[in-house]
């Protein structure tokens, strides 16, 4: 991108290239583990790693690890193996979206961290 050269810096341009770009839908475990992690990493560049919301979301990851034989196989039985592992990531991806969009929108700068467990802990503790 163009605005790599100057350290640390992205033009406004590759924000509109990053923007228009298509996502990347998972559709097996390991892709959806992996761009949870990113996000987290994200999240870490972002907003520093001892933000609360990236420590919400390492503690969510971090959960998900301990439990992820359990919560793919609850998740694949209620949706399905393809479309599971891709309804996780936009789970984490929206709760980030709308994090940010409510601090932008309306300059709270004392909104609280999403609820990433939420999800986790709904499907796992769902009665067979």
């Amino acid at each position: 991108m163009s605005g790599e050269s100057v350290q640390g810096a992205m033009s406004a341009t590759d924000t509109k290239k990053l923007y228009n770009t298509k996502g990347y839908i998972p559709r097996e475990w390991p892709e959806a583990e992996v761009q949870i992690e990113l996000c987290a990493v994200m999240l870490g560049t972002v907003l520093g790693c001892q933000h609360c919301v990236t420590a919400a979301c390492v503690a969510a990851f971090d959960r998900y690890r301990n439990i992820r034989i359990k919560l793919h196989a609850a998740m694949n039985t209620e949706f399905g193996s393809k479309l599971a592992p891709a309804l996780l990531v936009f789970y984490f991806q929206l709760l980030v979206r709308g994090w940010f969009e409510e601090r932008w929108r309306y300059e709270d700068a004392s909104n609280p961290p999403p609820d990433f467990m939420l999800l986790i802990e709904v499907i796992t503790t769902k009665p067979s």
